[in-house]
């Protein structure tokens, strides 16, 4: 898993489901540099309530779209590179990183024909969709 520049995506395949979802990652220090106001959303066992306080320098934190009706999940800790690359391999049959398929279609076709193939829920349609959604994302990132 290559971790490209100060934020990111990469589609992958769940091992054994072979479910298509995708990964929206930024560096902490981007954040903090150019979004300071954007914090990290985190359960407080204390409390017992959702709190929030500024990310952690150093680490990388993310949003995950999973599935065909695109189940979204915020991470609630900031991760170092390696836990963040070890969860992701650990569950992931494949990963395709966004920057190498120029086109939706490039990606589809990538992931269609690959060893193990995807579900056909995951359609060149759902793929056109995602990619827009994620260049939506970078355009407020960025």
């Amino acid at each position: 898993m290559d971790l490209r520049g100060d934020y990111g995506c990469f589609f992958m395949k769940t091992k054994g489901t072979r479910e298509v979802g995708f990964v929206i990652y930024i560096k902490t220090n981007y954040l903090l540099k150019h979004h300071p106001k954007i914090k990290l959303n985190y359960f407080d066992d204390k409390t017992k309530n959702f709190s929030s306080k500024p990310h952690t320098r150093n680490k990388i934190w993310y949003i995950m779209v999973s599935g065909k009706i695109g189940r979204i999940g915020e991470s609630l800790e900031d991760f170092t590179l390696t836990k963040f690359k070890d969860m992701f391999t650990k569950y992931s049959e494949e990963i395709y990183n966004y920057t190498d398929y120029p086109s939706s279609s490039d990606l589809f076709t990538a992931m269609k024909d690959s060893k193990t193939g995807i579900p056909k829920v995951f359609t060149k349609k759902w793929f056109e969709h995602q990619y827009k959604f994620i260049e939506s994302q970078y355009a407020i990132i960025v």
